[in-house]
């Protein structure tokens, strides 16, 4: 399991992949229910939730596919950085 935001980042750029961890976010699932929400083949939900777990984002718990908090506070960490400096040290429109 990685601990690196650019790896989470790169995971949350697939749309189905987005979709099934806000899904796990909401509600806790096994691979069977999200199968049967979310417009990919079995195979294909179980293929994307591996690239979660990977990434960090995902957790195993006997069966139950939680989210994982951990890797959130270093996104927000980042995407606060990058707000702060378009707000601070860009030149603005009118430059």
């Amino acid at each position: 399991m990685s601990m690196d935001p650019a790896a989470a980042l790169d995971a949350l750029g697939d749309r189905t992949r987005r979709e099934i961890f806000e899904r796990l976010v909401a509600r806790p699932s096994r691979i069977g229910f999200l199968a049967e929400h979310v417009a990919v083949s079995r195979p294909a939900v179980s293929h994307h939730v591996k690239v979660l777990k990977a990434a960090g984002l995902v957790r195993d718990d006997r069966g139950l596919l939680l989210a994982s908090p951990d890797l959130l506070p270093a996104l927000r960490t980042y995407f606060d950085r990058l707000w702060f400096c378009l707000l601070y040290t860009s030149p603005s429109p009118r430059d």
